[in-house]
């Protein structure tokens, strides 16, 4: 394979952004999606069996499944058995809590079963048409089938066939819960553990990657209210911001000026995500300039 490096350098950029790219042998990629396990979500695994058969070079394959999660395939050349570069899941845009429910009854989820769409959506990241990594894969086509001419199929499905798939979901209710509940626990402390090393080793190159972590749907809910949900999870995050900075050499005098009371100041939600990116960044920054100060 001749593009090994670039391959393993696209998907590490995706993976930063906490988007699952990967190389994958066709045959084990079906024999992934006939297994239906609880802890795993792949509504699309039927349309995906049914064309990743018919998948050809030179083309990128977009898929978008009933629950409106988008996934891009392609062939990959001078691979020694059928190769697939899976990307996804991802959102091409933010979905709202009526949009899930809107999806949810339109492919006939009972309300039990809806509840554990909402934690997966929690951890789905957005990925825009206009992000450069689109500009990044697209010039990574081009190099591995050496053409700068190349067709994206987009593949539709409109309507799950029966949900075979969720009715797992409801066969143990406390098992699934707890299962559920540690997926996201584990989805989130990944997010927050990152931001948390980015701060201490001073990366405030990382600012699009930390933007991307601070997402509303991420936000635990412990409050009835979204807006103070959201605050009392910045005032969290900036402590500990705070400590990451104090890890990575920042006197602690120095990082007790953490804006701590700021948050409470914002009237509107999705304001607080760019501001709590914005505090990532600052904090590592002052970790930063302190270094280069001693």
């Amino acid at each position: 394979m001749f593009y090994r490096e670039e391959l393993s350098f696209l998907c590490e950029v995706f993976q930063r952004n906490h988007i699952h790219a990967a190389a994958i042998e066709r045959e084990e990629l079906i024999r992934l999606l006939s297994e239906k396990t609880p802890n795993d979500f792949f509504p699309c695994r039927q349309l995906l069996c049914e064309h990743c058969l018919s998948f050809s070079h030179n083309t990128v394959y977009k898929l978008t499944d009933s629950f409106s999660l988008c996934y891009r395939f392609l062939l990959l050349p001078a691979t020694q058995k059928t190769t697939l570069l899976s990307i996804g899941p991802y959102l091409p845009s933010p979905v709202t809590s009526q949009r899930i429910l809107e999806l949810g009854e339109k492919n006939g989820l009972s309300p039990q079963v809806q509840k554990y769409i909402f934690e997966y959506y929690s951890g789905i990241p957005v990925l825009p048409a206009d992000s450069p990594l689109w500009s990044m894969l697209h010039t990574f086509c081009e190099r591995i089938w050496k053409t700068t001419s190349f067709d994206v199929t987009e593949i539709t499905e409109e309507e799950l066939p029966a949900n075979d798939y969720f009715k797992p979901l409801t066969a143990d209710t406390e098992g699934t819960d707890t299962l559920v509940n540690m997926k996201v626990l584990e989805r989130r402390y990944a997010f927050e553990n990152e931001i948390i090393r980015a701060v201490t080793l001073g990366q405030p190159h990382m600012e699009e990657q930390l933007r991307a972590s601070f997402s509303p749907t991420l936000f635990e809910k412990r409050a009835a209210d979204p807006l103070r949900n959201a605050k009392n999870y910045g005032v969290i995050m900036n402590t500990l911001l705070r400590k990451a900075a104090e890890n990575g050499g920042v006197h602690p005098i120095i990082s007790t000026v953490s804006l701590q009371i700021l948050p409470y100041r914002s009237k509107t939600r999705p304001r607080l995500p760019k501001f709590q990116a914005l505090c990532a960044k600052c904090f590592a920054f002052t970790v930063k300039r302190y270094e280069n100060s001693l």
